[in-house]
């Protein structure tokens, strides 16, 4: 059977309900969280209901990692990670209106609903050789109904991240805990959870019950389960992990501090992570390849080739990814820019290049980006807007990623003072947001 998935599926975003990433208890294989991803990264954006997906198990492989011909065993995982997924898992729904808010009673709790559901419906075909040895296989999937409202039409909190950035995982806990600490970023920079909460979510199996003797010591927990799943999220991912405090009472360990970073991630076409930072001790110089030259500005078109070669961020979020696309032809435009006042080198504007150069010298490059798309993509950022009764919106913009950029170490600073040091109930009081005056081109 030909094969469906491909690069560009990588790419597709995965988007749940944060009550499914945080209220939900179950233990999938490493191969079917890929596959229940990649199934949810298959939903249209104006699609109301599920659609049937057809999966073969050259598509499985391919999704898993795995190249060549398919073997015995690969029917037989394939047919078992189908089958197990038809099977229920514990979920914790709290009753939300039409808007996605929590539901209250009179007294001001949270009313909730305890419910086993299962993740998909499926038909399986296969084909059976003399031996009894299954040599084709090809599915039919659906995400079951009763996941509609965590998945399709979302108002409420709910997490977004790129496929690609899951599947080069080797751990079945990396999935796990990365949406759950993810689905937990727009709280801040640092939370902390109880030991025995991430116990349940990282443990638990599908009736939501959890083996209180798995391991019991937390250093077996953080040796087994934390460390290379933190590892994995470091290298794969959007964000990056860190515990910065593990609280102790009686000697016990009760709850872990974790600290969020957000990355641009450059992932190439096998799917490993591709370095552009400097090296220690590497000579940056005029002929690094790193760095841009100046002829590269000649003309747009050949900049954004050089500026996509350098940078291939995915953001995983549809508004992301339209922002990014208006940060490159304004980096190409300033690149390319010619005032009275610009000094030019065979087309390239020397002033705007040698800012990007510097940029990449220090290795903030790719962080950069990553802080512009956030904050014109940001909530403060569009009541701004609102508030200054913007006209063209689009030509403001590309003002201030001008302005960003003429003072790029500043607007680091202030960024990171964002989202790194500041409570979310600040932000809109950090002067990053308090954009000048700009002419609308």
């Amino acid at each position: 059977m030909k094969k469906n998935f491909d690069e560009r599926d990588k790419l597709y975003p995965v988007t749940k309900g944060n009550q499914l990433i945080q209220n939900s208890r179950y233990n999938l294989t490493l191969q079917q969280q890929k596959l229940v991803a990649y199934t949810i990264s298959k939903i249209k954006p104006n699609q109301e209901n599920f659609e049937w997906l057809d999966i073969s198990v050259q598509d499985f492989n391919a999704l898993c990692g795995k190249t060549g011909n398919p073997g015995s065993n690969d029917y037989v995982i394939f047919r078992d990670s189908i089958m197990g997924l038809s099977e229920t898992f514990f979920l914790e729904e709290l009753e939300t209106d039409e808007d996605g808010n929590a539901k209250r009673d009179k007294n001001g709790n949270f009313i909730k609903k305890t419910t086993n559901v299962n993740w998909i419906d499926f038909e399986l075909e296969e084909r059976v050789n003399s031996k009894g040895e299954v040599v084709a296989s090809r599915g039919r999937i659906k995400l079951n109904e009763k996941l509609n409202r965590h998945l399709i039409g979302l108002k409420g909190v709910y997490t977004s991240y790129s496929l690609q950035f899951i599947l080069p995982m080797k751990s079945k806990f990396s999935i796990r805990l990365y949406e759950y600490i993810k689905s937990f970023s727009n709280y801040g920079n640092i939370i902390e959870i109880d030991l025995e909460d991430l116990k349940d979510v990282m443990l638990s199996e599908n009736d939501g019950v959890r083996d209180p003797n798995k391991y019991k010591k937390y250093s077996d927990f953080k040796r087994r389960v934390l460390e290379d799943a933190i590892s994995e999220i470091n290298r794969y991912t959007d964000i990056s992990v860190e515990i910065l405090e593990e609280k102790v009472f009686k000697r016990n360990v009760y709850s872990i501090v974790f600290k969020i970073g957000m990355q641009v991630q450059v992932l190439d076409r096998d799917m490993k992570p591709i370095d552009l930072s400097q090296k220690e001790g590497e000579d940056m110089n005029a002929d690094s390849p790193r760095l841009f030259r100046y002829s590269h500005g000649a003309s747009m078109p050949a900049f954004r080739r050089e500026l996509l070669d350098r940078v291939s961020v995915s953001f995983g979020e549809p508004n992301q990814e339209k922002m990014w696309a208006m940060i490159q032809n304004q980096y190409a435009t300033l690149a390319n820019r010619h005032t009275k006042d610009d000094v030019r080198i065979d087309g390239g504007n020397v002033h705007y290049i040698d800012i990007f150069n510097d940029m990449i010298k220090k290795g903030r490059f790719e962080s950069f980006i990553t802080r512009q798309v956030e904050k014109y993509t940001s909530r403060q950022f569009e009541n701004i807007l609102n508030e200054q009764n913007v006209y063209n919106k689009d030509a403001y913009i590309k003002g201030c990623i001008r302005n960003d950029v003429d003072s790029w170490e500043s607007f680091m600073e202030k960024s990171e003072k964002i989202f790194y040091e500041k409570e979310i109930s600040d932000i809109n009081q950090v002067d990053l947001f308090k954009v000048p005056d700009i002419d609308e081109e």
